[in-house]
């Protein structure tokens, strides 16, 4: 994720946490609760985490400081999708003052937990189709953040990478297993109608766990996949240098939804 992007969900954040800081005399020292829902699993020790590295980062440029005047709650439901009710209801009953959720499923169960609390989204697909918020210029309730129009753009950029690869005739398409929330079928009938109209057979591909990208880029390979469409779906989402990486190892040529 691009620091850009980070950096308005710190300010999404900030906007939300700050407000009551008008009547500051009446609450000093108060130390603000963040909780994280995310779907899929915590990350490995040393393992690196450059969205919530780059959040942190953020955060503590403003004054803000886990320990100190901030604490971070996190639940992690390791892609069992059948948790993060729970989970949310968990982070609603240690009181925290904001939710920050990852992927569709996980603001699907925060909204259902709590009507009160603030809930922030790093991204979605098509938030508004979803039902997360009202519109764009109005989310109403208590959901806002980032969203993307994945099921409109999609079948655009199959036609710029084809204009890009212009003799390729099969592609591939990288998305997520699993997220009970990502519109994958509505995208793929959206995208196979473009790929017909360009000549173009599509191969779908989709991965559960990070370890999962290596054997997707292979059989991609085996199959003499031309270019790849990446969605931004959970998975990719938090790993896009990886896929980047094997992008240039494979010299696939590929476009994606944003930049890392």
């Amino acid at each position: 994720m691009r620091l850009s992007a980070v950096g308005l969900i710190v300010t999404l954040a900030l906007a939300i946490l700050v407000a009551p800081l008008a009547t500051t005399a009446q609450h000093p020292g108060k130390v603000y609760r963040i909780g994280f829902l995310f779907a899929g699993s915590p990350p490995r020790p040393a393992a690196p985490t450059p969205i919530l590295d780059a959040f942190r980062h953020q955060l503590h440029a403003l004054g803000w400081v886990e320990g100190q005047n901030l604490v971070m709650e996190y639940r992690w439901a390791e892609r069992q999708f059948e948790r993060l009710p729970t989970l949310a209801t968990e982070l609603v009953q240690q009181q925290v003052d904001l939710l920050l959720v990852g992927e569709g499923a996980s603001i699907s169960a925060a909204k259902q937990a709590t009507r009160t609390i603030p809930i922030v989204m790093f991204s979605s697909v098509d938030a508004v189709e979803q039902g997360f918020v009202a519109s764009l210029a109005h989310p109403g309730a208590n959901v806002t953040g980032l969203t993307t129009m994945t099921a409109d753009l999609e079948p655009k950029r199959l036609e710029l990478l084809k204009e890009t690869v212009p003799g390729s005739s099969h592609m591939t398409v990288l998305g997520c297993k699993g997220s009970p929330s990502f519109p994958i079928r509505r995208l793929e009938e959206g995208m196979q109608g473009t790929a017909r109209a360009l000549g173009v057979h599509l191969h779908l591909r989709q991965v559960q766990e990070p370890e999962d990208y290596p054997g997707a880029f292979a059989a991609a390979l085996s199959e003499h996949v031309e270019a790849m469409v990446v969605f931004q779906c959970y998975v990719n989402a938090f790993n896009l240098q990886r896929i980047v990486d094997l992008a240039a190892q494979y010299r696939l040529p590929a476009i994606y939804s944003r930049r890392e």
